[in-house]
Formats: structure tokens, sequence, C-alpha cells
């Protein structure tokens, strides 16, 4: 019984599924870097979000420290990026990719 390595699939902004391995070069390279940017705004956003929570005057006293807290873990999450396969499943797939042709990422 042989095992069958799945193929990872990236959809285009036009709806085209396309296998990763068969990812051009430049478009392997803009994809990462477009999910990276996008996953980095979407937590500074959500830590915006939850500090204006926090200083709300309508917010309960211990829930403000939560939220503030809550504020501080996403906007280290921007930066370490350690949950960006919970949220986009075809990043580590994308980043195999890369380092396999040996592409150099723009950080």
């Amino acid at each position: 019984m042989s095992i069958r390595k799945q193929t990872k699939h990236w959809v285009t902004k036009t709806g085209e599924r396309v296998r990763v391995c068969d990812m051009g070069d430049q478009h392997l390279l803009n994809a990462e870097a477009m999910v990276s940017r996008n996953y980095r705004q979407r937590c500074l956003y959500s830590s915006i979000e939850a500090m204006s929570y926090a200083f709300s005057a309508m917010t309960p006293d211990g829930a403000s420290d939560c939220a503030l807290s809550e504020s501080e873990a996403l906007a280290e999450e921007a930066e370490a990026q350690e949950m960006i396969e919970e949220w986009c499943p075809a990043y580590p797939a994308l980043i195999a990719e890369i380092e396999r042709r040996k592409l150099e990422r723009k950080v």
C-alpha cells in the first residue's frame, strides 16, 4: 500500500484552483507575501479593537484587563505569525514550495 502525498491548492482571486507545486515563482512569492501581510493586518486590527474595548467607559472592570491582555497578545502574534496556519491552511505548502525551489522571500 503506497501513501500518497496530498497536494495543496491555492485559489486565485478569479476562483481558479491551482496546485501549489504548479504555481510560477513570482505567483508563489506574491501569494506568500499577501497571506503574511493580510494576517498581520488582521491581527493588528483585532488588537486595536480589543484595546478600544479595554478603554471604553462601558467595559466592566475585569473585562478591561482581559481585553488589554488579548490586545497585547494579538499585537505580538502579528509579528510572530505562529498561528498563521490556522488562518490559511495552504500557508505551510507555500513556504515548503518556496524553500524547495530555493526562492528568496521578501521579509
